[in-house]
């Protein structure tokens, strides 16, 4: 399985996903990171979380300059400046 609970990815089921590389699709790792693919075909890692009830999205970066361990470490970063608000 691809996506759930927290790291279930793995490199490999990334590169996978990628060279499909079909629009508007997400692989999600857990925590809310996932991997999407946009209309323009590029791969982007993403956080999604709320604040007042409300759903954001932070971008980190693009695969495969932003891997998927750092994008887990934004993930944590991200996490942990959350709990602070």
């Amino acid at each position: 399985m691809a996506g759930g609970i927290l790291g279930k990815l793995s490199d490999r089921a990334v590169k996978a996903f990628v060279a499909k590389a079909v629009p508007g699709k997400k692989l999600a790792d857990g925590g809310g990171l996932y991997l999407f693919i946009p209309p323009s075909g590029s791969a982007n890692w993403r956080i999604k979380y709320r604040i007042d009830y409300k759903e954001k999205i932070y971008s980190i970066g693009p695969y495969p300059l932003v891997s998927l361990a750092a994008a887990r470490v934004a993930r944590s970063e991200v996490k942990a400046l959350l709990c602070w608000r």
